[in-house]
């Protein structure tokens, strides 16, 4: 069955180039001053260009209505830095947008699925969203990024040029094994845990590792902390 088949009835019936350092990247690391990033919640903001990319994905995994569909089951509070007669629904990939209003949409469109089903769908958003920003919003970054070690250093600044709160650390375990921990993160939400750790799949092969793992934890499944074990 197509995983498209769940989302649209659960919607439609109401539930560059050049290299790049660390250094460079921290440089980038800047919050802007915009309406956009109220945050009431108290679960930080995110940054537009990632939203983009994930909408991207929606459309063409499965139309260019799902997000406007799941934007109207949405309270009002959330939904208001959208604008859903624009492209993207308006997101500016430069401004930041409540966390808040990103984690209504993941629960509209997928706290219904079989665990199975979310996992494939959410790790297939991740490859194509980071692909994406690797050829679009950090050319730069993927351009400059040649081995493991080099992305060890710069892992931290990368997530926060996406998220303005949290830290990431990667410690090597082996020739081939990274163990990443993710901590201080305001913006929290189980399905954007583990998106946020299958994003780094197109980052390592891009680097030329093969035979990818990704394992994943999370404090919501009652891991002692979020993160991952990369083996390569």
């Amino acid at each position: 069955m197509s995983h498209s088949a769940p989302i649209a009835t659960l919607l439609r019936q109401g539930t560059g180039s050049g290299t790049l350092h660390a250094g460079d990247l921290r440089m980038a690391v800047q919050v802007p001053n915009n309406d956009a990033r109220e945050d009431p919640a108290g679960k930080g903001s995110v940054r537009g260009a990632g939203i983009v990319e994930w909408l991207r994905w929606l459309a063409e995994r499965f139309d260019d209505q799902t997000a406007v569909l799941a934007l109207r089951k949405i309270p009002p509070e959330l939904s208001g830095c959208f604008d859903a007669s624009k492209p993207f629904l308006g997101v500016d990939p430069q401004k930041w947008y409540p966390a808040a209003s990103f984690h209504a949409f993941l629960d509209v469109m997928l706290t219904h699925l079989d665990r199975p089903t979310l996992e494939a769908l959410v790790d297939d958003a991740a490859r194509k969203t980071m692909q994406g920003l690797m050829s679009r919003a950090i050319g730069s970054f993927a351009a400059g990024l040649g081995s493991a070690e080099r992305y060890m250093r710069v892992v931290n600044a990368l997530f926060r040029l996406m998220h303005d709160s949290g830290r990431v650390q990667i410690v090597s375990r082996g020739p081939r094994q990274h163990e990443a921990t993710i901590s201080e993160w305001r913006g929290h939400h189980p399905v954007v845990c583990r998106f946020t750790v299958m994003c780094q799949a197109p980052i390592y092969e891009r680097m030329g590792c093969v035979d990818l793992k990704i394992r994943h934890s999370c404090v919501a499944s009652g891991a002692p902390s979020c993160g991952c074990v990369v083996t390569w």
